[in-house]
C-alpha cells in the first residue's frame, strides 16, 4: 500500500511497471496493491479520525490474511498532515499505533526534514517512542550516537566506509568511550594496519583497554548457522569490561550481518540484525552496508520494537530516482 502526494498515480504506476516488467493493472483489480492520496486514506472528510484509521488499518490486515497474505506493507506520506495543519493530530496518530503492531502491518512513515524541526522536543520524543523504526537521513548520527541505538551505515565505497568508521571511533576514544571494530576483514592484518594508521593513539587505546579489534570470521560462521553465542559472549564480554568506566556507553562497528546479506543469507542476516534491535550492548551499534547490495538484493526488513537509524556516508542527499 502506498499512500503519498509527492506523484500522481499515474506516474507511480508507470514507474512501476517500466522498472518491474509487471502489470500495475492487474495488481490493484486482484488487491495486491493499493494506491492512494495522504487526503484520501488519513483524512478524506477533511479532519483526522484517529479511531477510523486505526480501525481501516485492522480491517485491510484482515482482508489480506483472508486472501492467504501474510500481511500488509505500507508506506505512508506524512508531509500533508503539516501542510494542511494537522502537525498535533500526526503526533495523536502514532501515538494510537504501538511501535510493534498487535496486527499484521508493516509500516513505514516518511516524514520530511522540516517537519521534523518544526515539532517540539515533546513531539519529537513521542514520535521516536511510537516507531519500531526510527529513519534519519543526512544527520550525523555517527558523530553523537544514542544509548542503545542501532545504527544502519550505507555508504558508496570503501573509503567512505572507513572513514566513516574511524570518525565514530576517534570521537569514541576523545570521549572515553570503550570503541570496538568487529570485522570480518579482520583477519586479514593489511587491512587493521590500514584502519589502525588512521586511528589516534593505537596503540596506547588498545593497550589501555580503550580499544577493542576484533576478528568476525568464525563468529560468521557460527552466526550462518544460526549459533549466535559467539556474538552473545562478546556482549558479555563489553559489558564486564565497561561495568567500571565511568561512560558506560560502547561504541560498536559490526559487518557480519554485512557479509550474511552480500552471501545471500538473509534468514541468519535477518536474526542477527534482529538480536542486535533486542539492545544486547548498552552504547550504540552501527552496522555498515554498501549501498551495491540494496541495489543487488532485495530489501532486509527487521521488525522490532527496537530503535533504528539510518545514515548514508558521505552524508549527500538521497537518490531518490
Amino acid at each position: 500500500m502506498l499512500i503519498t502526494n509527492d506523484l500522481p498515480k499515474d506516474e507511480i504506476c508507470g514507474r512501476i511497471g517500466r522498472q518491474w516488467q509487471i502489470d500495475i493493472s492487474r495488481l490493484e483489480a486482484e488487491g495486491d496493491i493499493t494506491i492512494a492520496t495522504t487526503r484520501e486514506w488519513y483524512f478524506p472528510d477533511g479532519k483526522v479520525d484517529i479511531d477510523k484509521l486505526v480501525a481501516n488499518w485492522d480491517h485491510v490486515a484482515s482482508r489480506a490474511v483472508a486472501r492467504g497474505k501474510r500481511g500488509v506493507q505500507t508506506f505512508g506520506d506524512m508531509a500533508r498532515f503539516f501542510t494542511n495543519g494537522f502537525s498535533k493530530e500526526a503526533v495523536d496518530y502514532e501515538s494510537a499505533l504501538d511501535a510493534k503492531f498487535n496486527i499484521p502491518v508493516t509500516a513505514m512513515c516518511a516524514y520530511e526534514d522540516k517537519h521534523i524541526g518544526s515539532m517540539s522536543p515533546e513531539q519529537f520524543a513521542t514520535l521516536r517512542q511510537c516507531h519500531g523504526v526510527h529513519q534519519m537521513e543526512g544527520r550525523n548520527v555517527l558523530v553523537n550516537p544514542q544509548d542503545n541505538s542501532h545504527i544502519l551505515m550505507v555508504y558508496e565505497g570503501d573509503s567512505d566506509a572507513h572513514e566513516a568508521i574511524v570518525s565514530y571511533i576517534n570521537e569514541g576514544l576523545k570521549r572515553n568511550r570503550l570503541c570496538v571494530y568487529a570485522s570480518v576483514h579482520n583477519r586479514e592484518e593489511s587491512h587493521v594496519k590500514k584502519i589502525a594508521s588512521r586511528i589516534v593513539d593505537y596503540e596506547r587505546n588498545v593497550q589501555s583497554g580503550n580499544l577493542l579489534i576484533a576478528n568476525l570470521a568464525p563468529v560468521y560462521v557460527a552466526a550462518v548457522c544460526d549459533d549466535l553465542s559467539p556474538y552473545k559472549e562478546l556482549a558479555a564480554q563489553l559489558g564486564e569490561m565497561t561495568k567500571d568506566r565511568k561512560d558506560r556507553h560502547v561504541r560498536l562497528v559490526a559487518d557480519c550481518a554485512t557479509f550474511m546479506f552480500k552471501n545471500r543469507h538473509f534468514d541468519a542476516c535477518t536474526l542477527l540484525e534482529a538480536w542486535g534491535q533486542e539492545k544486547p550492548i548498552f552504547g550504540s551499534y552501527v552496522c555498515p552496508y554498501p549501498k551495491s547490495l540494496f541495489d543487488r538484493h532485495p530489501p532486509l526488513i527487521i521488525k522490532s520494537s527496537g530503535s533504528w537509524q539510518t545514515t548514508t556516508w558521505p552524508l549527500t542527499p538521497p537518490d531518490v530516482s
